[in-house]
This record gives structure tokens, C-alpha cells and sequence, in this order.
């Protein structure tokens, strides 16, 4: 049986989610979806000393995984609301963690934090980005010695606010977040090369498979573009090939420099 202090933990990571959900309708990307993206970096989170390469790598995902005004507006009422509560946040440790990772952002937080003003970010060594960002994450920042959950989901929504993919202007049912869960697995293969793993050929059908409709392909075509564009070292000709060798014909090739209009 789960010791009380985890029953603990999972009851306010419950909570918390609960609270990023309610406020953040129109997201794409919702809490459980960042929290599970963000889990290979608890034990970073929790008790410091070195990153696990999946850690920094889905964060980098996320990251790519960009959003509107309104859902970054939703993300500061969401920390408002559901992490102002909660004491023992580690806020060198979380300052820490995009550097670690390659993540360029150019502020820190703190008790005087403002969530409303311009915020320029930018990965490795990328053009700067602008863009604002909605109300209010800082009361929760204040405190010392931390739950790395909390500071986990802290950590994933900060990074889901950065707006680096844009919106098919038709209207599609596959989001961007949901693409980009299914290639996380791809990532290693595609900067490293060698053989996909199953998961990864698992994720690029499961793309195929839900992104049924031309709005959907140009979506899908578009979040990958993007994210092609956004994430460092990936190889342009194992990009080209990943469909192929997951068995997948698909009407577009992933690169920069696709045309996702056509």
C-alpha cells in the first residue's frame, strides 16, 4: 500500500490538474498530458544532481508545443489558483532546469514575478521570441525546499506557454500537443539515427491513423514543420525516411521546409 506522504502527493497532483483543466477550455495541451511529459525530470526536480536525457528532451517537446494567448492567459490563472496555495518550491532548482536543458529563457522567477509582461525565449541558440503571456504565476513562487510534483507541473506549463507553432487556419481535429506526445519517442532516433524504437513507430501511426481529414494533415504537417524547425540536431534525412521505416505512407515530407498549405 502507497505510504501516506505519496497518497499525499498524488491527491494534490490530482487537485492541481484539476484546477489547470477547469480554467484552460480552449488548451490543446491539458495538465495530464504536460505532467506526463514532464516525469522523467522528478527525480532532477526532487533532489537535484544530473538530468536523465529524456527529462531534457521532453521538455524541448513541450516547448515546441506552442500555444495562443488565451491558453498562456489560462496557464497563469491556472497557477494562480491552484499553486498560490502550496509552500516548499524550489525556484533555484526550477531557474535551473531549462539552462540544463538548453533552453534559453531570459528571465527568472520570483515573489515579484510579473506574468503579464513581455517575455523573451528562445532554444539553444535560436532567434529570441517575444510574446506575452497571461496573469499571475508568482505567489506560488515564494517558497523554499520543495514537492517535486508540484514543481513538475510548475515547470511543464511554464514551458507549454511558449508560442512557437502556429494554428492551421482551418479547423482541425488533431492538435499540435497531441503530435507531438506521439513523436517524443522519435527524437533520440532522429538525432542520433540506428532503428526506431517501437514506441516511436507506434506514435508515428497513431499520427497517421487520427489525423484523418485535409484540415488534419495540414495540422499535423504544420506542427511537424514547426517542430522540425525548433528542436536542435535533428537529422533532415532521417526525418524524410521515419515514415518509411515505420511502415507509413504519409502525403508530406517532414522538414523545415515543407509547404504544409498544399
Amino acid at each position: 500500500m502507497a505510504s501516506p506522504r505519496v497518497l499525499k502527493l498524488a491527491l494534490a497532483l490530482v487537485l492541481i490538474c484539476m484546477l489547470f483543466v477547469s480554467p484552460c477550455v480552449n488548451a490543446v495541451i491539458q495538465c495530464p498530458q504536460a505532467v506526463r511529459s514532464v516525469s522523467p525530470c522528478m527525480q532532477f526536480l526532487r533532489m537535484g544532481g544530473n538530468l536523465r536525457p529524456r527529462c531534457c528532451t521532453s521538455l524541448k517537446s513541450l516547448n515546441v508545443a506552442a500555444r495562443t494567448k488565451q491558453d498562456r492567459q489560462s496557464v497563469c490563472r491556472c497557477f494562480k489558483s491552484g499553486l498560490r496555495r502550496h509552500s516548499g518550491l524550489s525556484v533555484p532548482r526550477i531557474n535551473s532546469l531549462p539552462a540544463k536543458c538548453g533552453i534559453n529563457v531570459h528571465y527568472n522567477f520570483g515573489p515579484s514575478f510579473n506574468c503579464s509582461k513581455t517575455i523573451r525565449v528562445a532554444i539553444a541558440s535560436r532567434s529570441v521570441l517575444k510574446y506575452q503571456v497571461g496573469r499571475s504565476i508568482v505567489t506560488a513562487l515564494m517558497a523554499s525546499a520543495g514537492v517535486g510534483t508540484l514543481v513538475g507541473i510548475m515547470m511543464a506549463c511554464v514551458l507549454l506557454s511558449a508560442p512557437h507553432v502556429k494554428r492551421a487556419k482551418a479547423k482541425a481535429n488533431i492538435s499540435c500537443g497531441t503530435v507531438i506526445n506521439h513523436i517524443t519517442p522519435c527524437l533520440n532516433y532522429l538525432q542520433k539515427g540506428g532503428t526506431p524504437p517501437g514506441a516511436c513507430c507506434a506514435g508515428v501511426k497513431a499520427v497517421n491513423s487520427e489525423a484523418k481529414t485535409t484540415p488534419d494533415r495540414k495540422a499535423t504537417c504544420a506542427c511537424l514543420k514547426d517542430a522540425a524547425s525548433m528542436v536542435p540536431g535533428l537529422k533532415p534525412d532521417l526525418m524524410k525516411s521515419l515514415p518509411a521505416k515505420c511502415g507509413v505512407n504519409i502525403p508530406f515530407i517532414i522538414s523545415p521546409d515543407t509547404d504544409c498549405s498544399q
